[in-house]
């Protein structure tokens, strides 16, 4: 090696290509300098930690809604009482105060909806989740997960914001606003799989996902205080419109810091970035078939899916029915039906949760 070139080699810090480390903290150096000093993958978690706050108010905002915005007296009669209706109900709403116990406040107009049409939009919302779940790994593959997941959120927020005016219209107009919103928020998950393929390096893998994943039972947590006051304070349709600004607010930091991948994150440390792709390995360019047959004949497949429907179906009873016989069985008004109070419990349970996978892991490979 020259003299000129072992010169030009220290003054780089030992970089073949010449950039001394100023030059690389000022390549790497963007209008975000906060975030610059942040690895870029716990950027990316905080990104999909809030996206999946802001996604639980579009999820679970109405089951807390609908109690409010529809009059109690009609919903079921007394026990060992027959209720006789001279005229059919009208789902028109009825220009009445709702007199919450322990409120004053006028809720706004009121639905005569009967306990079957309330049912029936609480689980439209799954009608639509439920089919577009493969949809979502697809549409990731194809579009990139930045895409998929943010206009999921978006479309969310501006079909929410339809509630109300749906509502006014009928109850079938209601239930297509919930299905809609159910179809768009249904690719949300799936996608962000994608994006923790290119960005998770295995021996974090279960770390971030678990922390993401604690942001499912954190937005029920806040969800529903936050829905019971707003309909409390501002009457039912805030529960609609509030989700929106939250979500504008997320979208901005989401366009402008998260990336499909570390290749494309433009200001990503060098460092940082080989890590990432050193611990997940070189991926192949060939497209693989799936074998679907192998995949439905698993038995550890099965396992999941059985402990996950299982898990999932008390989770979503609680979620959409326990705000609804918290005040008309239970008699407690808006401000304390804060609804299941099992999400703190499953928050601090997710964490711990983290820790025993990881430790079985370690333990298996050893």
């Amino acid at each position: 090696m020259s003299a000129e070139k072992s010169v030009m080699m220290e003054l780089s810090g030992g970089r073949k290509d010449g950039v001394t480390p100023d030059q690389q903290d000022k390549k790497k150096k963007s209008c975000f300098p906060i975030t610059d000093r942040i690895p870029a993958r716990y950027i990316l978690t905080a990104l999909f930690f809030f996206g999946i706050v802001a996604l639980q108010t579009t999820r679970h905002g109405f089951s807390v809604a609908i109690v409010v915005m529809t009059n109690s007296s009609s919903s079921a009669p007394a026990v060992n009482q027959t209720t006789i209706y001279h005229n059919c109900p009208s789902s028109r709403p009825v220009n009445v105060s709702a007199q919450i116990a322990g409120s004053d406040r006028e809720q706004g107009e009121l639905f005569e909806w009967s306990q079957s049409i309330k049912g029936t939009l609480l689980g439209a919302y799954f009608y639509g989740y439920i089919i577009t779940q493969v949809v979502g790994g697809v549409l990731e593959q194809k579009f990139g997960g930045k895409i998929v997941f943010g206009t999921s959120l978006v479309l969310a927020a501006v079909l929410t914001a339809l509630g109300p005016a749906a509502a006014r219209s009928s109850a079938w107009a209601m239930f297509a606003v919930r299905f809609c919103v159910g179809l768009v928020t249904g690719v949300s998950l799936p996608s962000m799989y994608g994006v923790w393929g290119r960005w998770a390096p295995p021996t974090e893998r279960t770390r971030l996902l678990a922390f993401c994943y604690i942001a499912l039972s954190l937005g029920g947590v806040i969800n529903f205080p936050l829905a019971s006051s707003l309909a409390d304070e501002y009457g039912w349709p805030a529960v609609f419109y509030i989700p929106g600004s939250f979500v504008a607010a997320w979208l901005v930091a989401w366009l402008l810091l998260a990336y499909d991948s570390p290749a494309k994150h433009p200001r990503i440390l060098e460092e940082e970035q080989k890590y990432i792709e050193d611990g997940i390995g070189m991926k192949t360019q060939q497209k693989l078939p799936v074998p679907w047959l192998k995949v439905l004949t698993s038995l550890p497949v099965w396992a999941l899916i059985v402990g996950q429907f299982s898990s999932l179906w008390g989770t979503y009873l609680l979620l959409t029915q326990l705000p609804n016989y918290m005040k008309n069985v239970l008699g407690f008004n808006i401000r304390t039906n804060t609804g299941p109070a099992h999400h703190k419990d499953t928050t601090t349970v997710n964490g711990h949760a983290e820790m025993t996978t990881k430790f079985l892991e370690e333990e298996t490979n050893a």
